[in-house]
This record gives C-alpha cells, sequence and structure tokens, in this order.
C-alpha cells in the first residue's frame, strides 16, 4: 500500500501536467471560429511580409513584432487557417504549464508545488488565452522563462549560464511586452544583491550581461513601442489601466485597490477578490522570506507592474495582466507551506478561492469555449447563396468576414452603420437587387441589447426574410425584397439617439 501511494504521490505532477495540457488542446482541437480581435490582428499576419510586419498593423492592432514574427513563420510554413494562427499561443500556454511546475518544485514542498500547478492548470484565462490568436500567452510563458533562467544567477552562476540567461533576455524583449518588466526585476535585484553583499565583481557581470538586453529594449521601443505608446487609439483602449491624471497620493491608493481587486477577478478568475488579494500578498512574502534573494522575484515584478501603472507606461488591467496569473498561483501556493495549523488553514482557503475558476474549468471540457461563431455561419451563407444575392455587414463585423469571406469566395456589397440622419431609405440602397443577406458576427459592448432586432426590423420594412441561420454569436438572414414583411415599418425598431441605419460601401483596403 505504501508503494502505491508512493508511486500516486510521485506521478501526481505528471497527472496535472497532463489534464492541463488535454483541456487546453482539446480547446485548441475545437478550432472555435475567430473572433474579432483575432481577426483583426490575422489579417496582417496573413497579408503582410515580414517587413511589413514592422510597419503600423491594419485595423490599429498592436503585438510584440517577434511574437509577429512567428505568427507568420507558422502561416507560411503551415497554411492559414485556425489551427496553425493559434499554434504559437497554444504552445506558450503548454510551456507555461512545464515552467510552473520547475519554478515551484524548489520553492516548495512537493505538496504545494502541487497546489501552484493545479491553479496554473485550471486557470479559465490561462486556458482560454492559450487559444487566441494574441499575445498574452506568450507573455505568460516568456515571463516564466526569464525567471526560471534566472534562477541559477543567484547561486555561483558559470559564464556559460551568464551568457545563455543574457541571450533569453535580449530575445523575450522582442517577443513579449511584460517580459521586460521581468528582465528588469531580475537585473534589479541581481544588482542589489551584489551591492549589498559588496560583490563587485558580480556588479560588473550582472551590468554586462544586461547590455545585449537593454539594446533589444531601446531598438524595439524605436521601431514599434514608441509608435504605439503614442496611439491614440491605444491611449484610449489603455486609460481603464492607469490611474486618473494628478491623481494625489490617496486617490493612487484607492486606484491600486480598485486595479488588483480587479485583476483578481480577470484575469486570475477570483470570486472572492479581497481574500485572494491579501493571500497572494501573504504568499509573495513567504517565498522572498524563504528563498532570499531569488524568492523576490516575483514580488519585485508585482511592484514593478503597479509601479508601471501609476508611471503610465503599462496598463494593469484584464488580459494586459495576464502574465501575473502563475505568480499568484505560486503566491496562493506558498501560504500552504507555511506548516502547522496556520498553513491548513490557508490550504483550506486556497480550496475555497480555487472552487470558482476549476469549476469555469471543468465546464469548458465539456462545452468548449465559443464567443462568434461566423464561420459555419458563412459558410452556410455561401452554400445557399444565389447568383445576384448581394451581401451587407453589420459595422462591427467585417474583420470576421474580412478573414473568411475570401476563403468562401464572398464579397461584401455594403457595411451597414448606424449614423445620424439623414439616411437614405434601405430599398435606395437595394435598388437592383432581389435578396439580400444581413450577416452580423460580432455584438461591440456599447451596442444597445436589442441591436439585432433593430437591424432585422429595419430590414424586414424592405424585405421578407425567407432563410435565417444561427450560431454562437453571430446569425445570418436572407431577405426577398419582392415581398416585404412590414412595408409600412410598424414594428420596425429604431436605434437609440434618433440615428438611422446606413448603408456605406465596403472599404477598398481592410485596413482602411
Amino acid at each position: 500500500m505504501r508503494g502505491w501511494r508512493d508511486w500516486c504521490w510521485r506521478g501526481a505532477p505528471y497527472v496535472l501536467l497532463a489534464a492541463g495540457a488535454a483541456v487546453r488542446v482539446e480547446q485548441y482541437a475545437a478550432r472555435r471560429s475567430l473572433w474579432v480581435d483575432e481577426a483583426l490582428l490575422s489579417w496582417s499576419i496573413v497579408h503582410r511580409n515580414y517587413a511589413g510586419l514592422t510597419h503600423p498593423l491594419a485595423y490599429k492592432q498592436g503585438a510584440p513584432i517577434g511574437f509577429l514574427f512567428l505568427e507568420r513563420t507558422a502561416v507560411v510554413a503551415l497554411g492559414n487557417n485556425e489551427l496553425v494562427l493559434r499554434l504559437v499561443p497554444l504552445i506558450a500556454g503548454l510551456a507555461s504549464l512545464l515552467l510552473t511546475w520547475q519554478l515551484a518544485r524548489p520553492l516548495f514542498d512537493r505538496a504545494a508545488a502541487l497546489v501552484a500547478v493545479a491553479l496554473v492548470a485550471a486557470s479559465p484565462s490561462l486556458i482560454y488565452y492559450s487559444n487566441e490568436v494574441k499575445q498574452y500567452s506568450s507573455d505568460v510563458a516568456l515571463t516564466l522563462l526569464v525567471v526560471w533562467v534566472a534562477r541559477p544567477l543567484f547561486g555561483d552562476p558559470s559564464k556559460r549560464r551568464v551568457v545563455v540567461a543574457s541571450i533569453v533576455a535580449a530575445a523575450t524583449v522582442w517577443l513579449s511586452y511584460p517580459a521586460v518588466v521581468a528582465v528588469a526585476a531580475v537585473v534589479l535585484v541581481l544588482l542589489v544583491r551584489a551591492v549589498v553583499e559588496e560583490r563587485w565583481t558580480d556588479v560588473r557581470l550582472t551590468i554586462a550581461a544586461a547590455i545585449p538586453a537593454a539594446a533589444s529594449v531601446t531598438a524595439a521601443w524605436a521601431v514599434s513601442l514608441r509608435r504605439l505608446s503614442g496611439e491614440a487609439f491605444f491611449k484610449t483602449f489603455w486609460a481603464a489601466g492607469f490611474p486618473p491624471r494628478h491623481a494625489g497620493v490617496v486617490d493612487a491608493a484607492r486606484w491600486v485597490g480598485r486595479a488588483i481587486d480587479a485583476v483578481m477577478a480577470d484575469p486570475v478568475g477570483l470570486r472572492f477578490t479581497v481574500l485572494g488579494a491579501l493571500m497572494a500578498g501573504v504568499g509573495l512574502t513567504v517565498v522572498a522570506r524563504r528563498s532570499r534573494p531569488f524568492g523576490a522575484l516575483p514580488a519585485v515584478i508585482v511592484v514593478m507592474v503597479v509601479g508601471g501603472a501609476l508611471a503610465r507606461v503599462y496598463p494593469l488591467q484584464g488580459r494586459l495582466a495576464l502574465f501575473l496569473v502563475p505568480l499568484v498561483a505560486l503566491a496562493l501556493a506558498a501560504t500552504t507551506d507555511v506548516g502547522g495549523r496556520v498553513g491548513a488553514a490557508f490550504a483550506i482557503l486556497v480550496l475555497v478561492l480555487a472552487g470558482h475558476p476549476v469549476r469555469v474549468a471543468a465546464n469548458a471540457v465539456w462545452h468548449p469555449v465559443q464567443v462568434a461563431e461566423t464561420r459555419p455561419v458563412l459558410e452556410y451563407l455561401a452554400a445557399h447563396r444565389a447568383p445576384g444575392d448581394r451581401i451587407y455587414l453589420h459595422y462591427a463585423s467585417g474583420a470576421a468576414f474580412g478573414y473568411y469571406g475570401p476563403k468562401l469566395h464572398l464579397t461584401a456589397d455594403g457595411i451597414v452603420d448606424v449614423a445620424a440622419p439623414p439616411c437614405p431609405p434601405l430599398a435606395t440602397a437595394f435598388r437592383g437587387a432581389t435578396r439580400v443577406w444581413l450577416f452580423v458576427g460580432y455584438h461591440p459592448s456599447a451596442a444597445p441589447p436589442n441591436e439585432d432586432a433593430i437591424f432585422t426590423s429595419r430590414f424586414a420594412t424592405v424585405g421578407h426574410p425567407i432563410d435565417v441561420v444561427r450560431a454562437k454569436g453571430a446569425f445570418a438572414v436572407l431577405y426577398d425584397l419582392a415581398e416585404p414583411l412590414d412595408p409600412d415599418g410598424t414594428s420596425a425598431l429604431a436605434p437609440p439617439g434618433g440615428r438611422c441605419l446606413r448603408i456605406d460601401p465596403v472599404p477598398p483596403d481592410p485596413a482602411g
């Protein structure tokens, strides 16, 4: 019996790693449609060469150049589809599992290390972004890689290890923006330790090893980061991740509290956010005290991220903070490793905190995540479209159509937008057509909840719906213009604010 227990104990990490990998691969194999954010970024990846990816991306998108190059390489080598586009994020998600175990194993006893791996394996956000054509999964893996590669530097490293760490640091800053924070934290902790211990040779060695990374950051700033930081769109998009301008000390402190609470909810995924934040703080302290000075790295990274947000350098919000999730997992696991009744109490609290994300992850196993299933809708449209049919796109659905339309040999005839009056009658825009399709593939968060009904009811004033196809977050309706369903418009809904529907031409360039 003892041998069986020992075998199970030794095999537990592999079971957790395999389970975490399996749910990520399952989501990947489900091949959900690209939703708007993915489609927007994918246009540049698919249609531009490597040199083109160093210029401002279409649709006001932004991503590290190294990540874009990896994505482009995958598309060139393997083809253009969802599975290829999501291959880099998937590999990064799988690597994050293994790196978490490699970091937790020497820091904690086996039980606490298993807790850290379990929290990362079951994280809904980490599972989701392992299958998203965005750089956030890579941010997680590369942050963990920097910390893992840095660990030997806190002992008595060989020159070979120093060179390897320097190369990794210089490379990762091209692949991930948060990796810059991790590299800076490593350099800072190493320098502080060397100065405190008066190890001046180590000071010089650390500075020399940091020069390639500093050069890479400078080059990356000149090539892309400077442009992104000055882009008005990104300033607006990132606004919630920064405190109000000219905030005083008290207001800034309150903002930090709210921001941390929000990060604990998303992307960490906790329901009891205040408890999670307090326990993570305790755990960061435990790690820092237990494994000095290396153990201070997670806390230093967190402090630098908060400081960067206060300085309006890097936003602290949502998916942009995804790379902090494994650090929070390590911190929560550390609280269970303090021993005695206190450790047992913390373990119970960690179980309580983990309940919600584990339930969400388990639900994803049985019901793979879907956002906007535009591909099956457009496949149906392509199969049932008759010669002469026109296709009109909802104003926020052009990105998905721009990706899937050419694959299915579909061409849009116009964009249906919500605009201030005057708007020409829909019948005028449809003149000469006998049947028209309305395609809706995305619902902006600012849109009214009844926007679908507004669009379909307005189209019913000029045509009769004779076919409809629906999927998660997307649909298409075919209207026969010979016999309008509601010619008098008695049931038509009006857009809010006195606005109306206007048919705009399709931009000749998707970037437009």
